[in-house]
């Protein structure tokens, strides 16, 4: 079964780390940025299977970068996810085409089974 490859963008460095961690043990190939700028230098230099980002992030918030993936790589799955996860979060998604919003008191059980999901 091939790996997905994935780029995680957060701006809590804990968070990312340990996110990584679990997806990493759970056959999750995942490169991190800490700000939308860092995550757009990277996309441009490697292909990724989906791009997860946080919707709070300082400068450049994770619904603007949904926006310039959008133009860039349009078919790009990605998943959003928030700690403050409201209706308002589900209506940008629609509108940007984003595959999935989910909050990040979500097991990441449940985050890694959504991500083998759009990936394979």
């Amino acid at each position: 079964m091939k790996r997905p490859s994935i780029i995680a963008v957060d701006d809590n460095g804990a968070y990312l780390s340990a996110l990584t961690d679990f997806l990493g043990i759970n056959g999750i190939d995942v490169s991190t940025a800490c700000s939308a700028y860092e995550a757009i230098k990277t996309m441009q230099s490697r292909k990724f299977d989906l791009l997860l980002t946080d919707m709070q992030m300082p400068v450049m918030d994770g619904v603007e970068l949904a926006k310039m993936v959008r133009g860039t790589w349009p078919e790009m799955p990605i998943i959003m996810h928030t700690a403050n996860l409201t209706s308002q979060h589900y209506n940008l998604a629609e509108i940007l085409g984003v595959s999935r919003v989910l909050d990040k008191s979500a097991s990441p059980q449940e985050l890694v089974g959504v991500i083998r999901q759009i990936c394979l």
